[in-house]
């Protein structure tokens, strides 16, 4: 059947229950409640847990929007009540495919598109399908940004995408917006600027500079006579007003002579130039606070706090950077979620010990690990340090049949991590 499936998903909820897994289920089971009901409302033929999530069907794609946009507002709306500490915050995606109804579930590939599509939602947005968005334009009064053609992961074509953002950040009604433009995976690879093309046009001043200064050079010449001494200048000249202005003052210290001990530009010229390089301010730290964050590899979260300082101009490299890192661990999170007991990741060294190679993969939405000796138990990303996350990202790296493109953005992203986590060198698997 043709049907809209709805894919929610609560963000951070892993992290959460690595810290209090009992408040962890409360919360969520507080969430899947409202969710249940606002989908029945709306006529839902499948409403069904995933994890941390809901996986539900409409018959009607008109339903499947509103009923996505009215559990987004409540929930906002419940948050407004909430202590932060009770917050959390959902993503949806919905696409309108081909399906298969089974007694309990629904299969299929507008299933394996919607759920694919909610990763590309931000934290109380929802991203719908150019299938979605065709039916429902002009029958429900809502904003979207269509993002362009993205290549989800195990889709073989890209899926227009277009995102409802979340209710602080407004978008004009069907904008569209260059793909390059989105914060997060490009669909080209990043590249860095042409630096013998600037050295070129650095070459090409400098060649025009030194031609003005030999014809300079040479009209003084013309001027000097026998003795060496130079001749009046023209009075109407401008040489000859600022040789008569200057012989009527004083000379201020500044105004040395250039066979002194130091020129007049060199003694006026700031010690912090901007135009300097090595002048340059260096990024500034993060305030505790933020570094928690980003420890816990809560970017978007960060990066939201960051942008809202009074002075995030000084934080803009690192609020771009921890924007990517986002998107980053969200393609960590897609790829581990696609490990099963009989397909796991194999991750060569960073268990336990750096020696030794371990197998993980997703069951009920939680990560299992099982070492060389065969012991398994459950981990979060939140308890891996930086430089094992990093190993079993290049697993999933390895893993994974990428095009040359979204290799060479993964590996970028991978390169913020390492950056922004001071880890230096990449592990082997990503160069």
């Amino acid at each position: 059947m043709l049907a809209a499936i709805v894919f929610t998903d609560v963000v951070g909820f892993s992290t959460l229950a690595g810290i209090d897994e009992a408040k962890a289920v409360r919360l969520l089971e507080r969430d899947t409640a409202l969710v249940r009901e606002i989908c029945q409302r709306h006529g839902s033929s499948l409403v069904k847990g995933t994890g941390d999530g809901m996986l539900v069907c409409f018959s009607s794609a008109v339903a499947a929007v509103q009923a996505a946009i009215d559990i987004q507002e409540a929930i906002r709306l419940q948050n407004e009540k909430l202590p932060g500490s009770e917050v959390l915050k959902h993503r949806i995606g919905v696409h309108l495919g081909d399906v298969i109804l089974l007694p309990n579930d629904v299969i299929g590939d507008g299933v394996n598109v919607a759920s694919r599509l909610q990763h590309e939602a931000k934290a109380g947005g929802i991203a719908i399908s150019d299938a979605i968005y065709a039916v429902v334009r002009g029958k429900l009064p809502f904003k979207a940004t269509n993002l362009g053609p993205r290549n989800l992961k195990h889709i073989v074509e890209t899926v227009n995408v277009w995102m409802i953002p979340p209710h602080d950040e407004p978008a004009p009604v069907g904008q569209p917006i260059h793909p390059a433009t989105v914060p997060g995976f490009s669909l080209e690879p990043q590249r860095e600027p042409n630096q013998s093309g600037l050295r070129l046009a650095a070459i090409a001043v400098g060649i025009v500079l030194c031609v003005a200064a030999l014809a300079f050079l040479g009209k003084m010449v013309a001027n000097v006579n026998a003795n060496g001494q130079a001749l009046k200048p023209s009075p109407n000249s401008v040489a000859a007003k600022k040789q008569e202005k200057s012989s009527d003052s004083n000379q201020s210290p500044s105004e040395s002579p250039v066979t002194g001990s130091g020129s007049s530009t060199e003694a006026s010229k700031p010690a912090n130039s901007e135009g300097d390089p090595g002048q340059q301010s260096p990024e500034p730290p993060p305030t505790d606070e933020v570094a928690g964050l980003i420890s816990n590899y809560e970017f978007d979260t960060a990066a939201d706090m960051l942008d809202r300082k009074e002075d995030r101009g000084r934080h803009a490299v690192r609020i771009a950077r921890l924007r990517r890192l986002g998107e980053f661990r969200r393609w960590l999170e897609g790829g581990i979620s696609g490990a099963t007991y009989a397909r796991p990741i194999m991750v060569r060294g960073g268990g336990e010990a750096t020696d030794k190679d371990y197998e993980l993969w997703t069951a009920d939405g939680a990560m299992q690990v099982r070492l060389q000796d065969g012991d398994v138990k459950g981990i979060v990303l939140r308890d891996m340090e930086p430089r094992e996350l990093l190993r079993l990202s290049a697993a999933v790296f390895k893993r994974e049949n990428a095009s040359a493109n979204e290799r060479a953005n993964i590996g970028a992203r991978a390169r913020d991590f390492a950056i922004e986590m001071k880890l230096g060198k990449l592990p082997e698997g990503f160069e």
